[in-house]
């Protein structure tokens, strides 16, 4: 089952940090459906550090913004007619460029006023600039930008130094501001494959298949080959599965041949899951 990863890469959550124990009583029902007398400790502990990591992940892929809001707040939001509104941070800079360099539009009455108009309107604004006072540089802003940050003096406004914002300044700052947004352009639109729904679930089945089979446990799916029964990994995971939070789970699975039937469409990498219980 293939489904698009069209949601961002990244994720924060303020909620509390997701746990998961499980009882003896439990784990010797898990036993049993694997069809083996004892878990290890250690076994226990991996057991469980695979499945808090899926439910982390699911968290995220649930809650993860879809990639379209990254992407209309730097561009702008599509439009019927297929552009892109000019609310977009990317519109917010390409016009703070265009102060910067002086090539801002105007609003003249004829042609002949224009290069007047626009005078006035630079003069309005870099007279503002120059009334409106120095910035103070601390001592951080004049440091090499290859110094490691643990070595920094910090913001303290004591270096002395104060920065102009002249037209000079405001032209070579606008070239900066240019290439910035260049950059940005391509990693937005290079932003790739982000979280995917489905992801999590898959990456669990792969990572308990892995748990299983270093443990010297039965990992494949179907009980016999060419059989579409459910093996005695199945009926483990669906068993195991069940005891998931509700609201984490992908999907109602209701029997151990569902969960077999899950796990023989989860998408190979690498090495595949047998179809046998192989040990």
């Amino acid at each position: 089952m293939s489904r698009p990863a069209n949601k961002l890469p990244v994720f924060s959550s303020s909620g509390p940090d997701i746990v998961l124990e499980l009882s003896e009583e439990q784990f010797d029902h898990l036993t049993a459906k694997l069809g083996v007398s004892i878990f290890s400790e250690g076994a226990k502990a991996d057991l469980l550090k695979a499945c808090r990591a899926y439910l982390t992940h699911r968290a995220a892929e649930l809650s993860a913004a879809p990639q379209s809001d990254a992407l209309d707040s730097w561009f702008g939001k599509p439009k019927r007619d297929g552009g892109r509104d000019s609310n977009g941070v990317r519109e917010t800079l390409v016009r703070m460029i265009a102060l910067g360099e002086g090539a801002f539009p105007v609003q003249a009455s004829s042609s002949v006023s224009e290069r007047d108009v626009w005078s006035v309107v630079d003069d309005a604004l870099f007279d503002g600039l120059m009334q409106a006072g120095e910035i103070s540089l601390t001592k951080a802003d004049i440091e090499p930008s290859s110094l490691d940050p643990m070595h920094s003096a910090g913001h303290q406004t004591n270096s002395g130094l104060h920065l102009k914002l002249s037209r000079d300044f405001m032209l070579r700052f606008s070239g900066l501001l240019r290439r910035a947004v260049e950059c940005a352009d391509a990693e937005m639109n290079g932003m790739g494959s982000g979280f995917r729904l489905g992801g999590a679930f898959d990456d669990w089945c792969r990572d308990m298949r892995a748990w299983a089979k270093g443990n010297g446990f039965p990992y494949g799916y179907s009980a016999h080959p060419g059989d579409d029964g459910a093996s005695k990994f199945s009926q483990f995971l669906h068993a195991l599965y069940a005891k998931l939070p509700p609201d984490l789970r992908d999907g109602d699975i209701k029997s151990a041949g569902a969960m077999a039937a899950r796990l023989r469409r989860i998408p190979p990498t690498g090495e595949q899951i047998p179809r046998a219980d192989a040990k």
